[in-house]
């Protein structure tokens, strides 16, 4: 996979939390970042990525682009 990198950081993407890579991608904007982050202090048991795909602000495919980056496919 070709190294994607934030162009304000020149962070690699594989580096950076699900939030912020959804950010970055453009798929999620920083309000609807913060309502996941709101959701996850409610319910501690459940990752950002949970929440994110349970409540339909992103797609599974952006999940597997995601976990991809991180090595898990």
């Amino acid at each position: 996979m070709k190294s994607l990198h934030i162009r304000k950081r020149n962070k690699p993407l594989a580096k950076l939390p699900i939030g912020e890579f959804l950010q970055a991608v453009e798929a999620l904007d920083p309000s609807t970042a913060k309502r996941v982050l709101k959701l996850q202090k409610k319910y501690p048991s459940k990752t950002f990525g949970q929440i994110a795909l349970e409540k339909g602000y992103v797609k599974d495919e952006l999940a597997r682009k995601y976990l991809s980056s991180k090595g898990f496919f």
